[in-house]
This record gives C-alpha cells, sequence and structure tokens, in this order.
C-alpha cells in the first residue's frame, strides 16, 4: 500500500426512503501538510415515475479544511430501464494540516439512492510536476491540471472488463479504482496488471430486492518504475446484468521538505504474451447521462 492512510463511507435509501444528497467521510489521522489527497465517489440514482429515463448527476468535493479539490475526471452509464450512475475522482495537490473530513454533495437533488466515497492521503504532493497535457488516453477534450494521462471505461452485462491504458513519466503515482454494480458480483484486478497494490477494497452489501446485492470497490496503486505506456484491467461479473467502471490516473509525486520521501519505485515485471478481454472505449454514445 502507497497511501498513508485512507477511508471509505457510503449510505443508500431503500424501499421509497427519502433520497441522499450528502455524504461525509472522515480522515482517520490528521493531515500532513504538503501531502497529497484523493477522492473518488460513486452515486446511483433511479428516476421518478415512468417511463424510464437517465438522470443527471452532479457531485461537488470540498473538505473541511477547505482544501482546493481539482477534477481528475468522471465517467457515467445508464443501464437502459432503471439507474443512472456516476464514477467521479478529484485531487488535493498539496493540503493543509489538521483533521479533516471529505464532503461530498449531489447539488441537483434529484432521486439519489446510493452515494459511496473513499479518500486517500499519499506522502507527497500530487500533479505538483505535471505536465497538464494528457496524453491520448484522455477522456476530455481539455486537459486536466496536473494529472499526466487518464483513461475512463464503463460497460454493462453478466461478465467483461473495463482495459485501461495510459503513458507515465517515471515515478508518476498510477492510481486505478474500479467499481462493479450488480447483482452476486465479483470485481478483481486481472493478473495481466502487475505491481500494484491494493490500496483499499470495500463492498456495501443490500437486502432489498430493487438494489443491486452487492456493491464492489476496488482500488489499487504503484509508482511508475520507469517511463512507458502503464495498463490495469478490472474483471466484473454478475448474476444478472450489471454495470462496471474503471479508472486510471497517473500523477507526479513529488517529496515534501521535512517529510519522508515518497515510496521508491519497484521494477515491474513483464507480463507473459497473452490477450485478456478487449478493451472498453472510454466514452461512447450514450455513456454520458450525467452533469459532471
Amino acid at each position: 500500500m502507497i497511501n498513508v492512510q485512507n477511508n471509505f463511507a457510503c449510505s443508500e435509501t431503500q424501499g421509497g426512503g427519502p433520497p441522499l444528497y450528502n455524504l461525509s467521510v472522515p480522515f482517520t489521522s490528521p493531515n500532513a501538510r504538503g501531502n497529497g489527497l484523493i477522492a473518488v465517489a460513486f452515486c446511483a440514482t433511479q428516476p421518478f415515475g415512468s417511463p424510464p429515463r437517465s438522470m443527471p448527476i452532479d457531485l461537488v468535493a470540498a473538505d473541511e479544511a477547505n482544501n482546493s479539490w481539482l477534477r481528475i475526471g468522471g465517467c457515467g452509464k445508464y443501464d437502459g430501464s432503471k439507474w443512472t450512475t456516476l464514477l467521479a475522482a478529484w485531487y488535493v495537490q498539496s493540503c493543509a494540516g489538521g483533521a479533516n473530513t471529505f464532503l461530498l454533495t449531489e447539488r441537483l437533488q434529484l432521486s439519489n439512492y446510493l452515494l459511496a466515497a473513499g479518500v486517500f492521503e499519499y506522502p507527497g504532493a500530487l500533479g505538483a510536476a505535471g505536465t497538464g497535457t494528457p496524453g491520448t488516453g484522455i477522456a476530455y477534450p481539455n486537459p486536466v491540471q496536473g494529472v499526466d494521462d487518464l483513461q475512463l471505461g464503463c460497460g454493462a452485462g453478466t461478465s467483461g472488463n473495463v482495459s485501461l491504458s495510459i503513458s507515465a513519466p517515471k515515478s508518476d503515482l498510477l492510481f486505478a479504482y474500479g467499481v462493479e454494480f450488480g447483482q452476486a458480483g465479483t470485481l478483481s484486478l486481472d493478473s495481466s496488471s502487475t505491481g500494484y497494490a491494493t490500496e483499499q477494497q470495500r463492498s456495501k452489501s443490500n437486502s432489498s430486492s430493487d438494489f443491486p446485492s452487492v456493491v464492489r470497490f476496488l482500488a489499487v496503486g504503484q509508482v511508475a518504475a520507469a517511463a512507458g505506456v502503464k495498463a490495469a484491467q478490472f474483471d466484473c461479473a454478475s448474476s444478472s446484468s450489471g454495470l462496471w467502471f474503471g479508472l486510471l490516473a497517473a500523477m507526479s509525486l513529488t517529496a515534501v521538505p521535512g517529510q519522508p520521501p515518497p515510496p521508491t519505485p519497484t521494477p515491474t515485471p513483464t507480463p507473459s504474451p497473452g490477450t485478456p478481454g478487449g478493451p472498453l472505449p472510454p466514452l461512447s454514445s450514450g455513456v454520458w447521462p450525467t452533469i459532471f
């Protein structure tokens, strides 16, 4: 594990309960001044009435320390009949020191029934040495400040994968996050994705018949041992049709004066030849029923 601390929270409403608009995730220890922070959020919403339709989602990141949260990226998908979902991520380049709580808000306040977020603190400033000019993996038409490269993907069905590939300089933090939203599903990092350590793994069980039985979340990371193309693939399966998401970002990780340096990159062995399931495009028609 590369992060110095992490935490997770998930809240949901079932059986016609009130929608959810806010979620708080405390850091379990005070943040060290100058360190970088990452937050990843997932939201699922249902429309009121009929016919079935997608719903907009507008997520906002903040915290009690008044840090400036910068957008990394987001990927949304509508399942065609019931759920509109969004995976989104932000980062703080250099945080204030002291106790802190991440604050997630959905501003449109329509009909949210699940809000989840994971938070991470890393030993160094994030994105301070970034190029700000992401490569071909970027899923946005404009550069993302401090992010060297980024790719997002999503899919639907009973089994499949989200295969992500980016370019990163040596010593960049490679941060990957996957979500599986389905019935009795599984979520794992494919064996072809080498060199990663598990940063966080959580699941949320539900008993309501109209809600996915388990929602799974997986974060992995590594420090790039050499410049070049880096890949991560999340394998997903569900007993009935589900949705899944993946994000892979590369960001510089720079030592903070007076604090321990970031971890030394571990050389990544060359994977055996093979052709795991084909990649899903980061963007396609109908994939963005959200505001972000």
